[in-house]
């Protein structure tokens, strides 16, 4: 699976968003290529700006052929009027007409700069004229980076509203290793939706998500499993990302990227999802609405009643291996209802009966249900067999159901969050 290709692009998620990069003189100013290239094909328009030690690294028609506009530097502002009466190619007109900025690579030199708000070339006034959002992605030296001076403007400007990314750690272009590389082109991309993406039903509320699949040890080497990809929860995961909340995966695998921003915890076994779980609630901050669980880790029904540390030899076992099981513990039908608003899902191949049974999770405990307030019924077909990038879905709460047509994991995952804000969850 290529996440950008098969789930990322196709929902051009930036499609009519106005991004200016704006582009200082470092060596990982190539990486500001990538994200062009990443910014465009998720329907981004870009327009680029450059400084004059950024020229010294990549030519403006590396930008222009990716961005395909124009880079505005300090040698090519224009200050007549084209023939539709609008102010031409500047740093105020640039500045005016953009949803977003990006500055990556920031400098030390630019950084300064835009901290004490100078103006004295084309980038810094075009930073200082834009009112839209700001992203800054930093790019030095681990000294200079450490310096009292360099760290207090990055709390001035963050002060003041900027979105700050963190930098790297890694072998910089001075041959040293430490702290100071340019975050990765696909943590800005991501930051950048989010940025453009929030919705305030979901932003800064706190969600938990279960996925993948459960992973119950026979001996050292030998487990009960099943085929749960875990593609949907990292899929919604992002989703929810993007619109701002605060999200925490406990899975079992992480088939896709995920940004910083998602605090992702590795799990194998059943008691290892329980503890996470409570580990998780228990960090869970205030918030106007009560946190989302969305359970979609295919937990083992039945794990083995002993299980072994060591290898089990052919020699002992002999011609049969017997597992005998115990029915293992429901987690879902155990979170307690007043501390979450609870979401399952559930995965069937009884066409018949599928919609009977996933609605049997909206009722209460005490009725043999799970207390959810929420249900995605997904029907496995031979079209869309365990791992596929597409699902086909029904959503049920106590007062609606909808059919989602077949679609990617991502754009379901979109539509899923609709339901819930449709209904108030």
């Amino acid at each position: 699976m290529n996440f950008l290709e098969d789930l990322f692009y196709p929902l051009r998620l930036l499609e009519n968003k106005r991004i200016l990069l704006l582009v200082s003189g470092s060596i990982a100013a190539y990486k500001s290529l990538e994200l062009t290239r990443l910014l465009f094909k998720s329907g981004a328009s870009i327009q680029v700006v450059m400084s004059e030690g950024a020229k010294k690294f990549i030519k403006p028609l590396s930008f222009e052929a990716l961005s395909h506009h124009k880079v505005l530097h300090d040698h090519n502002e224009k200050w007549y009027y084209n023939h539709q009466n609008k102010l031409h190619h500047n740093h105020i007109a640039c500045a005016a007409n953009t949803d977003l900025l990006i500055f990556a690579p920031l400098s030390a030199n630019s950084l300064s700069k835009i901290a004490h708000a100078l103006a004295d070339n084309t980038i810094s006034a075009t930073f200082l004229a834009c009112a839209s959002p700001k992203i800054l992605a930093p790019s030095m030296n681990t000294n200079m980076l450490n310096s009292p001076i360099i760290q207090s403007h990055l709390k001035r400007l963050k002060d003041t509203n900027h979105i700050i990314l963190d930098t790297k750690n890694g072998l910089l272009a001075c041959n040293t290793r430490g702290n100071g590389a340019m975050a990765e082109p696909l943590e800005i991309l991501f930051k950048a939706a989010q940025t453009l993406l929030k919705d305030a039903y979901f932003e800064n509320r706190e969600v938990i998500i279960m996925g993948g699949a459960s992973v119950e040890k026979i001996d050292s080497v030998r487990t009960i499993s099943n085929l749960s990809s875990g593609i949907q929860a990292s899929a919604l995961a992002l989703a929810l990302y993007f619109k701002g909340a605060k999200v925490t995966l406990i899975a079992s695998n992480f088939p896709t990227p995920l940004p910083k921003g998602i605090a992702s915890v590795l799990v194998s076994d059943t008691a290892s999802y329980e503890n996470a779980l409570n580990s998780a609630a228990k960090n869970l901050q205030k918030h106007a609405l009560k946190p989302l669980l969305f359970n979609l880790a295919a937990i083992s029904d039945y794990v083995p009643k002993t299980s072994f540390n060591y290898k089990l030899k052919k020699s002992e076992i002999g011609e049969t291996l017997n597992i005998e099981c115990v029915q293992n513990k429901d987690l879902l039908a155990s979170i307690n209802p007043n501390q979450f608003v609870k979401i399952g899902f559930k995965a069937e191949d009884d066409q018949q009966n599928a919609i009977k049974n996933a609605q049997n999770l909206l009722k209460p405990s005490q009725n043999n249900g799970k207390d959810c307030s929420m249900v995605a019924l997904n029907l496995i077909k031979d079209s869309r067999p365990f791992g596929s990038l597409e699902n086909e879905l029904w959503l049920f709460s106590h007062q609606k159901t909808q059919k989602i047509p077949s679609m990617n994991k991502l754009e379901a995952s979109f539509k899923i969050l609709d339901f819930i804000k449709d209904n108030a969850l």
